[in-house]
C-alpha cells in the first residue's frame, strides 16, 4: 500500500552566492528552475563559486568558476598576475607555499581584486544599468550640456562609442565613471539646471541622483592597491562634485582625499609617469581631469577653509590643448588657440593659480603670529600687494577675446552656449579671488569694503540666471565671501547712511540667494537665514528708535534720504531694498546716535552676531564662508 504522508521538503543545504552575500533566504523560482527568486528578481546569473566548507576549491578552481560566471569578467586578474609576477608558478608558489616574498605579494593583490571583481553587488549593479540605459544615455548628454563646459572629464564621441560598446559593463572602473557623472547630471537636472535646455528635465528623469552615486561608490574598490586605473582617479573627481552638489562637505573631503591618494601612488601629477602607449583623446582627457581637480581643491580649500593638496610647484602637466573634441585628434599638440572655448577654460585655471598662491600669503600671516616659528622670513621678503596682483590678473583679463568677458543670453545651441558659460565661470572666479584678495590686504576702511562688495553684487546680478543655475550649487558658496566683507562692516561702528548700505546689500544678496536655491533639491535656506539676522538687527534699531522717542532726544536733523546712503557705487536695483523702514525717526544724536553727519554712530551689539557664523575679522586665523544658521555638513537648517 503506498504512503499517502506528505514528504517532507527539506531546506536547501547551501545558498547562492548573491543570497549568501546578503544573509538572505535562498528560495527557488517558479519562473526559472535553474535561478532562485532573488536572482530572477535581479535579473542575474545563480551562481554557486564560493568554496564549501569541507571541500575548499583550488584557486585554479574558483579562476574558472569566475570566469563562468556572468559579470566582469577574469582577465583583469589575468592582467595583475601578468604584471606582478613572471609566471604562473610564481603565483601558485606565493598562494601555497609563500617561499617568494614578492611572489606572495602579487598573490594577495590578485587574491583582493578578485574578491572585489567576484562581489555580487557588481552582479546587480550590472543589471541596474542594463534596465537604465536609456537613462543613462539621456543623463550623459545633459552632462554634455550643463557640466561638461566647466568639467570637460570626458571627451564626448569616445564616452559615446564605449558607451554603445556596453564598455562600462566589462570594465569596473569606466562603470563608475558612468554612474558618477549619471548621477551629477540628474542632481543639476533635478535642481533645475537643463531647464533653460531641456523642458522638464525633472521629471524626465524616473531614477533618482543619489542610486546613480551609491552605484559609483560601491563599484571603486575600498582597497586602493585594486584602483590603479584611471577611471578610478575620474570617478573619485566627479563623486567630489556630486557631494558639492548635494552638500554634503564631508564628503567632498572624503572624495578629493581618496583622489589624492590614487594621484601619489599613480605619479599623475607627472605626465612623463603615464602610460607610454597613450592616444592622443586619452591624454587630453588626463591632462583635463588633472586641472579640473586641481581647481575643485583649491575652491574647497578657499571656500571652507581646508588643507590645500594642490601645490603648482609640484606639477608637471601641460594644460590641455585649445582644440574641440572633434579637431582633437588631428590639432597640434598644446595648441593656443583663442577661438577655442578651452582658451577661457585654461584662463580660469590661471584665476586659480593666482588663488592657492594669495591664499598661502593669508593664512602664511597666522603662521608668523601662531604656535610655529616664522621660518619663511628666512626665504622671501614680504612684497606681496593685494592691489598689484589684481591689477596683473586684470590686464590679463583685458586681452582675453570678448566673448569670454560678456556673457550672453542662452541660445541651446551648444557652440555658442559654451562661451558663456566660460564667461560666468571667469566672472565667479575673478570675484573669488577679487574677495581673497581684498582680504589680504590690511588697514581697509569701510567704505572700499562696501564699494567692493556692491560691485561684486553687480556682477552676479547682471549674469543670466540660466548661467547661475547650471553652475548651481558651487555658485552660492562663491557669494559666502561678500557675506564675509559685509559681516565685517555690520561688526564695525555704522553711520545710519552706512546701516542702510549694508542693509539694502544683504537683502539684494538674500534675492540673488534666493533665485539661485529656488528648485534646489538639498537646498539650505541661505536666503531665508540672512533674512531672518537682517531682521533681528531691524528689530533692534526700531527698538532704540523708540527708546530715542519716549527720550525726546530727538534732533531736527532731516532723515537721509535712501539714494543718498546707498552711494553710486551700488546696484540701481538696491535702492527699494535699502529704502529706510517705515518707522524710521530722525537721526539721534546721543549715546545711542547714528545719523551720517553725527560724530556718534551705530556700535550693533556682539550678541547680534553670535548665530551669525561669518568670519568677520577678513586677516584672521583662516579663510572660510559660512552662512547665517546652516550646517554646511548636512545642509541643515538651524535658525
Amino acid at each position: 500500500m503506498p504512503d499517502k504522508r506528505p514528504r517532507k521538503v527539506q531546506r536547501a543545504s547551501r545558498a547562492c552566492d548573491f543570497c549568501h552575500k546578503r544573509s538572505i533566504r535562498c528560495k527557488p523560482s517558479q519562473e526559472d528552475a535553474e535561478r532562485c527568486q532573488n536572482c530572477v528578481d535581479f535579473d542575474i546569473a545563480c551562481t554557486y563559486t564560493r568554496p564549501w566548507k569541507r571541500a575548499r576549491t583550488s584557486v585554479a578552481g574558483s579562476e574558472l568558476a569566475t570566469e563562468r560566471a556572468q559579470g566582469w569578467g577574469a582577465e583583469p586578474i589575468r592582467q595583475i598576475k601578468d604584471n606582478k609576477s613572471n609566471n604562473a608558478s610564481a603565483v601558485e608558489d606565493a598562494e601555497g607555499q609563500q617561499s617568494d616574498p614578492d611572489a606572495a605579494y602579487s598573490g594577495r593583490m590578485a587574491k583582493q581584486y578578485r574578491r572585489h571583481v567576484d562581489e555580487p553587488l557588481g552582479q546587480a549593479w550590472r543589471a541596474f544599468a542594463i534596465a537604465s540605459e536609456s537613462t543613462i544615455w539621456a543623463l550623459l548628454n545633459a552632462y554634455h550640456r550643463v557640466v561638461y563646459p566647466i568639467f570637460p572629464l570626458f571627451h564626448h564621441e569616445t564616452l559615446l562609442k564605449r558607451l554603445r560598446n556596453h564598455d562600462h559593463l566589462k570594465d569596473r572602473g569606466f562603470f563608475a565613471c558612468v554612474m558618477a557623472a549619471c548621477a551629477l547630471a540628474s542632481a543639476r537636472g533635478r535642481d533645475g539646471a537643463l531647464a533653460a535646455w531641456q523642458a522638464d528635465s525633472a521629471q524626465s528623469i524616473p531614477v533618482p541622483s543619489e542610486t546613480f552615486y551609491a552605484a559609483a561608490r560601491d563599484a571603486i574598490p575600498k582597497d586602493t592597491h585594486c584602483a590603479n586605473e584611471f577611471e578610478y582617479l575620474r570617478a573619485c573627481a566627479l563623486l567630489a562634485i556630486v557631494s558639492i552638489q548635494y552638500g554634503k562637505i564631508d564628503a567632498v573631503h572624503e572624495h578629493l582625499g581618496n583622489y589624492f591618494t590614487l594621484l601619489a601612488t599613480q605619479r599623475f601629477y607627472d605626465e612623463s609617469q603615464w602610460p607610454a602607449h597613450l592616444s592622443r583623446v586619452e591624454r587630453e582627457e588626463r591632462r583635463r581631469l588633472f586641472w579640473s581637480t586641481y581647481t575643485l581643491d583649491v575652491y574647497s580649500s578657499t571656500v571652507w577653509s581646508g588643507q590645500m593638496r594642490s601645490r603648482e610647484a609640484h606639477v608637471q602637466v601641460p594644460y590641455p590643448s585649445e582644440a574641440d573634441d572633434e579637431k582633437l585628434e588631428t590639432s597640434a599638440i598644446g595648441l593656443v588657440d583663442p577661438s577655442c572655448w578651452l582658451h577661457g577654460w585654461n584662463f580660469t585655471t590661471d584665476l586659480y593659480r593666482v588663488l592657492e598662491h594669495t591664499v598661502d600669503k593669508l593664512r602664511s600671516r597666522h603662521a608668523f603670529s601662531g604656535p610655529l616659528r616664522p621660518m619663511q622670513a628666512a626665504f622671501a621678503t614680504d612684497s606681496f600687494s593685494g592691489p598689484v596682483v589684481l591689477q596683473s590678473v586684470l590686464d590679463v583679463y583685458a586681452r582675453l577675446p570678448s566673448r569670454f568677458k560678456t556673457i550672453p543670453s542662452v541660445t541651446g545651441e551648444q557652440a555658442h552656449d559654451i562661451f558663456g558659460f566660460q564667461a560666468a565661470n571667469i566672472q565667479a572666479t575673478l570675484q573669488l579671488l577679487r574677495i581673497v584678495l581684498f582680504s589680504a590686504e590690511e588697514n581697509v576702511d569701510m567704505d572700499q569694503k562696501c564699494n567692493v562688495a556692491a560691485d561684486l553684487l553687480s556682477v552676479f546680478h547682471n549674469a543670466p540666471v540660466a548661467y547661475l543655475k547650471a553652475i548651481s550649487t558651487p555658485l552660492i558658496y562663491h557669494l559666502g565671501g561678500i557675506g564675509t566683507i559685509l559681516g565685517s562692516v555690520m561688526e564695525g561702528p555704522l553711520s545710519e547712511a552706512s546701516y542702510y548700505r549694508v542693509r539694502g546689500m544683504l537683502l539684494s544678496m538674500a534675492d540673488l540667494l534666493e533665485h539661485l536655491e529656488s528648485g534646489l533639491h538639498h537646498t539650505a535656506g541661505i536666503s531665508r537665514g540672512l533674512r531672518a539676522q537682517v531682521d533681528r538687527i531691524e528689530e533692534y534699531m526700531s527698538l532704540q528708535r523708540a527708546k530715542a522717542r519716549d527720550s525726546k532726544v530727538l534732533q531736527p536733523h532731516a532723515m537721509v534720504s535712501a539714494e543718498t546712503a546707498i552711494g553710486a557705487n551700488t546696484l540701481p536695483n538696491l535702492s527699494a531694498a535699502a529704502a529706510p523702514p517705515d518707522n524710521a525717526l530722525p537721526p539721534l544724536n546721543g549715546i545711542q546716535g547714528y545719523s551720517e553727519y553725527s560724530p556718534t554712530e551705530i556700535q550693533l551689539p556682539p550678541e547680534l552676531f553670535e548665530d551669525w557664523p561669518w568670519p568677520f575679522e577678513l586677516s584672521g586665523q583662516e579663510f572660510g564662508f559660512s552662512w547665517p544658521g546652516v550646517d554646511p555638513s548636512g545642509w541643515e537648517i538651524t535658525v
